[in-house]
């Protein structure tokens, strides 16, 4: 939703493509790369995620403070709004390589006949789960508005965090 505010706000199609587009695309590819390295030197996955989810949080914080003064037009504010689209981008991708991994230890305590199905379906279901808030997300600004709507991102965002404290210590 945060390209398209900045949309509305004076960002032009053609800085955001870069910003959003380009360097995003990139952080996201390194991020990738970052998180396979960081679990390749022995690191825990429960702890890498934990970690980034607390990090990725923080950042839908600050880039939401940040959405709250953007009425004001600076563009420092709408600099460091693009500058977190990006870090945002790089985080995603590592938790994307960190959440692959831990799905491929879930699958390997699967009957060895249906790890192969149940490591598609937890990645469909993990795909799936970004299409439909992807096509929510609008939605949910248009009728609750931005502060609101964000603000249930931010909560929902937590949840990831509550989830990964049941997960049995046997599967990291």
């Amino acid at each position: 939703m945060v390209p398209l505010l900045l949309l509305d706000h004076g960002v032009s199609p053609a800085e955001l493509g870069i910003w959003n587009g380009i360097l995003s695309l990139g952080f996201s590819i390194l991020g990738s790369c970052v998180g396979g390295v960081l679990l390749r030197k022995g690191r825990s996955v429960h702890l890498l995620l934990r970690t980034l989810f607390v990090l990725r949080v923080s950042g839908l914080v600050l880039q939401t403070l940040l959405l709250f003064s953007l009425g004001r037009d600076t563009n420092i504010v709408k600099v460091c709004l693009l500058l977190t689209l990006v870090i945002q981008n790089f985080l995603a991708g590592v938790i994307t390589t960190a959440t692959f991994t831990l799905m491929m230890h879930c699958t390997r305590q699967a009957h060895h006949r249906v790890q192969a199905t149940h490591y598609s379906l937890l990645s469909s279901l993990e795909v799936l789960g970004k299409v439909v808030f992807s096509a929510v997300s609008g939605l949910l600004v248009d009728s609750l508005g931005i502060s609101a709507s964000f603000s249930l991102f931010i909560i929902l965002s937590f949840l990831p965090l509550l989830h990964l404290q049941t997960i049995p210590s046997t599967l990291y």
